[in-house]
């Protein structure tokens, strides 16, 4: 072959590469932000900069695949829906939508049987949040915190993203969950990608930081503790800009179905094991052994009982339902136990029936006795401790007064007991069935776990860096990390070998100080008629 023919060749396949490859971080990067992905027969007048660009609110991105790929925005043209919902709310190929990313479990991923909400159920849209504002290129601006946040909250979750970014030789679970350390490399390969131009062309991609001391938390011991923190960026997230109370989930609506269970949630459950840090928890999602203190936490419960209910067990083997009697589709029996052991199916039923236990409690803070009015049982089914295993008024106790599936002698399950259930259900850690796929406001893919967060100087704000040498004291000689729960909303510490989310954000490019929504918009007008 000629060598000019075969030069010209390679050249014409790398641009090809190259466009695909940015139609992809398109498609990922826009999939909220109402970016419009058209053939290359748009004329270059009508094209400002490379990919990515910033459109204002109210504007969506229209690109050409190229080569190369061009963008530029034009004005949002709003089509109702029957679900009140833009037609323009996600990234266009062919004219033909596909913003509504349907979850993992629907697209037909092999061997997943599991089910979350989409986001037409759980996710609240923009309206739904206070000071957020989608940007038209896959970021969300905070006018609380003066930042602005990737919108894909577990981007690392995206194996694709991982390969591309360079992040596959990292430690990160198939779920999108790493360890501190991996975190950090994480941040450090989105600002290098593109020879150093960072993902989404930005660069200083950050860890949430959280101060030392924040007296807006309703409890604090030596550092930043407890409900309520807003002086940190993931408290300030949940209370402020998503509106959230706590200890109310994210996604309070989350449903996973594990057969033959129903409702399986992805975080703590409480179990009837105490240590030195507190009462034991397990989650099926990371499947670590955890200690949590009592006075905040609002976890989930799955009862269970020894044996089969009145000596009958269903046939089979296993992990089966009940098919009859007052135990049908309400119990499950795990007969590949010795001597069998009895769930309730619904792994998730103080959501769906509270038999009674309503109402409010109080928390007060053991250090600067504030107190905090709470739900007994919160709406997404979570509970305090002793709301759960209270001998005479707890909802354990309330489910055996009511004989629930015929049986009386419901219990707390042993750290051993869950984890020997999801073994025996072939459970794996980090299952992608207890992963959520839909929106929690102008986010996707937030995650109603824990992710993690970075300490920065106590003289700063949220536009300080993340000091990965500023963190909370050891628990004896464990090193301790800063984290959140989407959960339920409690900021606390955490072993920062634990697989937990990651969200980043970069702070605002305006001076020092707490930038408003009118002063980024003038910025970006600005920088477009550069």
């Amino acid at each position: 072959m000629n060598a000019k023919y075969w030069v010209a060749g390679l050249i014409i396949c790398t641009i090809l590469f190259g466009s695909l490859a940015d139609a992809q971080l398109l498609r990922r990067s826009g999939a909220i932000s109402g970016t419009e992905v058209k053939d290359s027969q748009v004329s270059s007048a009508q094209t400002s900069e490379k990919l990515p660009v910033n459109c204002l609110p109210g504007e969506k991105k229209v690109c050409t695949l190229g080569p190369p790929p061009l963008c530029h925005c034009e004005p949002l043209q709003v089509a109702s829906q029957s679900n009140g919902q833009s037609t323009s709310s996600g990234p266009i190929l062919s004219s033909k939508p596909i913003g509504e990313i349907k979850p993992k479990s629907e697209q037909g991923t092999a061997g997943q049987t599991g089910t979350t909400l989409g986001r037409e159920k759980a996710g609240d849209g923009p309206s739904g949040s206070s000071g957020l504002e989608p940007m038209g290129d896959g970021t969300i601006y905070d006018a609380n915190l003066g930042v602005f946040w990737l919108a894909d909250a577990n981007l690392a979750g995206d194996a694709q993203i991982r390969k591309m970014l360079g992040a596959d030789r990292l430690d990160i679970n198939p779920d999108g969950t790493m360890d501190y350390k991996t975190a950090l490399q994480w941040v450090d390969l989105l600002n290098k990608y593109n020879g150093g131009k960072g993902y989404l062309d930005h660069n200083n991609w950050q860890l949430p930081v959280t101060p030392a001391l924040d007296r807006t938390c309703s409890s604090h011991k030596n550092d930043s503790f407890g409900a309520n923190c807003i002086d940190s960026a993931l408290g300030n997230l949940y209370s402020v800009g998503l509106g959230k109370n706590f200890p109310d989930s994210v996604v309070p609506e989350f449903s996973a179905s594990v057969e033959p269970f129903e409702n399986l949630q992805p975080s703590l459950y409480w179990t009837s094991d105490t240590n030195s840090g507190g009462e034991v928890t397990f989650s099926f999602l990371s499947q670590i052994k955890a200690s949590n203190t009592l006075e905040y936490n609002f976890m989930h419960v799955l009862a269970t009982i020894p044996g089969a209910i009145d000596n009958n067990p269903p046939a089979g083997s296993g992990v089966v339902a009940y098919t009859s009697g007052n135990a049908n589709r309400k119990a499950v029996y795990d007969a590949t136990v010795k001597g069998g052991r009895t769930w309730i199916l619904d792994a998730n039923l103080p959501r769906m029936n509270d038999f009674g236990i309503t109402g409010n409690t109080a928390i007060t803070s053991k250090v600067n006795r504030q107190k905090l009015s709470v739900p007994k049982i919160d709406k997404d089914g979570a509970m305090l401790f002793e709301t759960a295993n209270d001998p005479d008024t707890g909802w354990i106790a309330a489910l055996n007064k009511n004989k629930y599936a015929g049986a009386n002698s419901w219990v707390l399950p042993s750290h051993d007991d869950l984890k020997t259930l999801a073994a025996d259900l072939q459970l794996h850690a980090h299952d992608s069935r207890l992963v959520y796929n839909g929106s929690v406001g102008p986010f996707q893919h937030l995650q109603p776990f824990f992710y993690w967060a970075c300490g920065r100087d106590p003289n700063g704000n949220s536009q300080s860096p993340c000091d990965p040498n500023l963190n909370p004291p050891p628990t004896g000689t464990t090193p301790m990390r800063w984290s959140f729960n989407f959960d339920n909303g409690f900021q606390g510490t955490s072993e920062s070998t634990k697989p937990f989310y990651v969200m980043v954000y970069y702070p605002a490019p305006i001076g020092a100080g707490q930038p408003s929504p009118a002063g980024i918009k003038e910025l970006i007008q600005k920088k477009g008629k550069k």
